[in-house]
């Protein structure tokens, strides 16, 4: 998802409440708040990396890091999340500036993030990934 998509989504979110601001230097830190708690929260794989160079915002209790999200600077930059959790990401920010729906929003977020959780699961369970022992019966190179 575009960042110019996920405005207009947020904006449509919002229709009938308070608006989101025109501004980029408003929307991109309430983003970056969104992609925070969702990252934070949410095996998301997109930023998932072995790469200890980059911005460690979590480990995994593997090998596996969880980095921060690049921000976007212009809305043809594609977000840095896992397309499913971009909607996450608007539902969030549409909460942090309603007046009239804030539990709606985070309820719908929230709902994203679990049927994502659920996806990401069957993946690991496919490739043999066991989370209580964090071992994985595939090849690393798989």
């Amino acid at each position: 998802m575009t960042f110019g998509y996920f405005k207009d989504l947020t904006t449509g979110l919002l229709r009938g409440d308070n608006a989101l601001p025109k501004e980029d230097n408003l929307v991109i830190p309430l983003l970056e708040k969104a992609f925070l708690k969702i990252t934070s929260r949410t095996d998301v794989l997109r930023v998932m990396t072995l790469n200890k160079d980059v911005g460690v915002l979590r480990t995994t209790g593997s090998d596996y890091i969880v980095r921060f999200p690049t921000l976007p600077s212009n809305n043809d930059d594609t977000l840095d999340i896992d397309h499913e959790l971009a909607f996450a990401a608007a539902s969030y920010v549409a909460s942090y500036l309603s007046n009239n729906n804030k539990k709606y929003h985070t309820q719908e977020a929230e709902e994203v993030i679990e049927l994502y959780m659920t996806k990401v699961d069957k993946i690991l369970k496919d490739i043999g990934y066991d989370r209580e022992t964090q071992t994985c019966n595939v090849p690393r190179e798989y």
